[in-house]
């Protein structure tokens, strides 16, 4: 052998030997930054979480994620303890790595990264089917909306009677113009609902159901029955003892609770309530969340109890 080969081959050996180091150093902090739960969810017990472009509190943020949010990708984390550490540590220890720790993550098509400490292990999200393309969720409600069952159905619904309530009219009329910018408005209140925190997912129901509701009472077209688990009826007429105004009813079904509906929007003269659907002995008991408004609903009667005075006998009009 050449002896001019000879030192080449030995350089050859080393660089070799040289890539393989690096490439197990590499690799075993690669397993270690992707170490964890393959997804995360955010803890309950927090309001909401912001995802950030970087691991720092002063990093733009990305979206804000309401408690409870599923289904966040583990695309690894950096500070804190690596997994390993993190099963072997204490509550306590736990905790204070988790202040330290940032956990890069993916949900709805977003990238970003969430503070450890508003983290928990989750489950892979699942494709609950809402009116528009998830990837492209804007802000908490619609983020909401794509991590949860019941705020899907209720997103679908709602496109479904829009649209019937959209095809009723011509497409150059001024009410069909008037509908378009109302529906505009209504996103708008909708994505309001960040500002009420660990309540978001509830503001977010009651913004879909009344405006379910709305279409419904207004345009005779949108009251076209579904199909499915899911759906809409009403609105309902009721003549009450003792109450000079009108009441009426809609009925949302979301197929969370099968056979029965899971919320209702009573509107009671000019004012509107969204109630949300409560376990009962008999019949239908809705309750609204904040006034403690309630309304008992049978197959033709229904009691209407309030915080101030007497409870209501109402029955259906057209029943006997």
């Amino acid at each position: 052998m050449p002896a001019s080969t000879r030192p080449r081959r030995a350089s050859t050996a080393m660089a070799l030997a040289l890539m393989l180091v690096a490439s197990a150093i590499c690799g075993g902090k690669a397993r270690a930054e992707a170490s964890g739960p393959d997804h995360w969810r955010i803890k309950s017990d927090v309001a909401q979480a912001a995802m950030l472009e970087t691991p720092s509190d002063d990093a733009a943020i990305v979206a804000r994620l309401p408690a409870g949010t599923d289904g966040l990708a583990n695309l690894g984390c950096e500070g804190g303890l690596d997994y390993a550490a993190w099963q072997a540590a204490t509550e306590v220890e736990r905790a204070e790595a988790a202040l330290r720790r940032w956990c890069r993550v993916r949900h709805a098509g977003l990238i970003g990264w969430v503070k450890g400490i508003m983290l928990e292990e989750g489950a892979a999200a699942a494709a609950y089917g809402s009116s528009f393309d998830c990837t492209k969720a804007d802000g908490a409600a619609e983020t909401a909306v794509c991590s949860g069952r019941e705020l899907a159905a209720l997103d679908r619904e709602l496109a479904r009677v829009y649209a019937l309530a959209g095809e009723s009219l011509p497409r150059r009329s001024e009410q069909a113009r008037l509908l378009r910018a109302e529906q505009r408005g209504w996103i708008k209140g909708r994505d309001e609902c960040w500002k009420a925190g660990k309540m978001l997912r509830a503001c977010v129901a009651d913004e879909y159901v009344l405006r379910i509701a709305g279409l419904r009472q207004g345009f005779e077209a949108a009251r076209r029955p579904g199909t499915g688990t899911t759906g809409s009826s009403g609105p309902v007429a009721y003549r009450c003892t003792g109450l000079g105004a009108p009441l009426s009813v809609t009925f949302v079904q979301t197929g969370a609770n099968a056979g029965h509906n899971d919320f209702a929007a009573l509107r009671l003269s000019d004012a509107q309530y969204a109630l949300v659907r409560l376990p009962s002995a008999s019949g239908e008991r809705y309750v609204h969340r904040v006034t403690g408004l309630e309304l008992r609903v049978d197959e033709a009667t229904a009691v209407l109890a309030r915080a101030e005075g007497p409870a209501l006998a109402c029955r259906r009009r057209g029943a006997r």
